[in-house]
Formats: structure tokens, C-alpha cells, sequence
């Protein structure tokens, strides 16, 4: 029965034969794979679901590699804020009033409509 043969062949996909991913450490990098991996897809050398699983990790080092960043960013701001609130404070304890400390609620939410 070839039938039966042929269409077990046409479901089993090859593996890439371009190697492992790089090293992604970075967005850009991130960015610079997608057109290979998209090309894989649209040779049939890489399947929809092995591509999904591939796109969902990828997006997943993405968002880490994007929180990292701003995290880095928030702690060089934190930083420079901490020396400049350092500098303001007085020599001895009583001398001058403590910053006062500003709330801020960035979803403030109004009462029901």
C-alpha cells in the first residue's frame, strides 16, 4: 500500500540543516533571526509547531532582555537621584525639615461611573 506510505513521508518534517540559534543576548540579535527562522518555515523546513514553541521562547528572552534594560536604566536613575538626595540633606540630624515623600499612584482610579 504506497497510499498509506506517502502520506506518512509528507508528515515528517527535517531538521534544519543551518545549526543551532546564536547566542541572543541582545533585541537586535533577537530581531535578526526572525527572517531566518520565517525562511525555514516558508522552505518547510521547520514546522508550524516547532516554529510556534521557537516564536513563544523568543518572545519570552525578548521581554526578559527588555526588563533587564529598564531595570539597568531605573537603577543608573536611582542612583544619580540617591547622590543628588544625599548632597540635600543636612550636617547634623534636626538642623532642616526631611524631604518630604511624594505619592504617586501611576492608575489612579476614579469612583464608578
Amino acid at each position: 500500500m504506497e497510499l498509506g506510505r506517502l502520506g506518512g513521508k509528507k508528515s515528517h518534517h527535517r531538521p534544519s540543516d543551518n545549526g543551532p540559534l546564536p547566542a541572543l543576548t541582545n533585541n537586535q540579535q533577537i530581531c535578526d533571526v526572525l527572517p531566518r527562522l520565517f525562511g525555514e518555515i516558508y522552505a518547510n523546513k521547520l514546522s508550524p509547531r516547532t516554529a510556534t514553541a521557537l516564536l513563544a521562547v523568543l518572545n519570552l528572552q525578548f521581554r526578559a532582555i527588555e526588563l533587564a534594560d529598564v531595570q539597568r536604566r531605573l537603577d543608573a536613575i536611582e542612583r544619580v537621584v540617591g547622590v543628588a538626595l544625599d548632597a540635600d540633606e543636612p550636617d547634623q540630624p534636626g538642623d532642616a525639615e526631611s524631604p518630604s515623600v511624594v505619592s504617586f499612584e501611576p492608575y489612579a482610579t476614579s469612583g464608578p461611573d
